[in-house]
């Protein structure tokens, strides 16, 4: 289980960005991981001023995630993957 965390002040966001190898991009938002901590801030709740700022400071560590699928074991992920 992990905690999950939310900002809403991208300059706290930017300071756990800088700590982590990637930032996952989803849909709306953007997940910091540190220790078993998920940061998260939601990128549709800010200005595009403060949006500009966030994708700067952190942009070249951001991975988007095309979509998310939760699975058992990586023969279930395939089994889905191929229609076997």
């Amino acid at each position: 289980m992990k905690e999950f965390m939310e900002l809403d002040n991208i300059h706290a966001f930017v300071k756990v960005a800088r700590l982590t190898n990637i930032i996952i991009k989803f849909k709306n938002f953007l997940f910091a991981q540190h220790f078993s901590f998920l940061f998260y801030i939601d990128v549709s709740k800010l200005s595009n001023s403060e949006r500009m700022i966030l994708y700067r400071a952190v942009g070249d560590k951001i991975v988007e995630i095309k979509d998310i699928r939760k699975v058992s074991t990586l023969v279930d992920f395939v089994s889905q993957q191929t229609g076997q």
